[in-house]
């Protein structure tokens, strides 16, 4: 019984990784996003190589999403 129950295992977790995803599966926002480049978030500061600056990635008519920052 324990080897029956390895191979369905196996078997399964092979099924899952060798099945591609389909992109019409996923979400509209997923596929749409706004770059917002070179947000200067010091007006008046000159800092070298423009290190003042932000850049915000996100879904096309985002409202309440969560954020992530990274430095």
């Amino acid at each position: 019984m324990r080897i029956v129950d390895t191979a369905l295992v196996a078997i399964g977790l092979a099924y899952a990784f060798t099945t591609p995803a389909r992109a019409d599966e996923l979400e509209p926002s997923q596929h749409a996003i706004e770059a917002h480049r070179d947000i200067d978030y010091m007006p008046g500061a000159e800092y070298p190589d423009a290190r003042d600056r932000l850049d915000v990635f996100m879904p096309t008519q985002a409202s309440g999403s969560p954020v992530i920052v990274f430095f």
